[in-house]
């Protein structure tokens, strides 16, 4: 494992069963073999956005940012009859239900990635009731600052998702 993808394992928690990098033909050759109805299609485009959000100023001595990227991803559809075509979520159909979660996860319409880091020991001797049981080095997912979630998943998806357009929303 080289230092990059060390760096992403440090600093991601996957929703899914996820490849480290997000090639943009993925998943577009899963088919469900007794239902040629059913296609996977790309995404309209291929975009990673980077969420952050707070609780700052709602919740009690709140101070944390919390961040995630959640990145378009191929999904699934059906052509009509009349030849037009729809996105389908939800039961599909038998085969789709007995498909592997790794093949799923890939054709769900989005790839959601949490940002985490890890604690320092000053905050642990600074907070030790906010941080009681963690150690310095466990992951968390609450940041001080924008700015370093920005930073770091910044660096994520550059690497796991080469070519995608990156976009930023500062919920807060």
């Amino acid at each position: 494992m080289n230092q990059m993808e060390e760096f992403i394992k440090e600093h991601c928690r996957d929703y899914g069963t996820y490849p480290m990098v997000f090639d943009k033909n993925i998943g577009l050759d899963i088919t469900i073999p007794n239902h040629p109805e059913l296609k996977v299609a790309p995404p309209r485009e291929y975009k990673a956005v980077i969420k952050i959000t707070t609780f700052r100023g709602t919740c009690y001595e709140a101070v944390h940012y919390y961040g995630d990227i959640e990145a378009s991803g191929p999904h699934l559809t059906i052509q009509e009859e009349d030849g037009s075509v729809m996105s389908i979520s939800g039961y599909v159909c038998e085969e789709y239900q007995k498909m592997s979660k790794d093949k799923k996860a890939l054709i769900d319409g989005r790839y959601r990635i949490e940002i985490l880091r890890g604690v320092t020991q000053k905050e642990i001797d600074d907070d030790p009731d906010r941080w009681y049981g963690y150690d310095p080095g466990d992951s968390t997912n609450a940041f001080y600052s924008k700015s370093e979630i920005f930073a770091i998943a910044k660096k994520i998806i550059e690497y796991r998702f080469p070519g995608w357009e990156i976009e930023l929303d500062d919920c807060c």
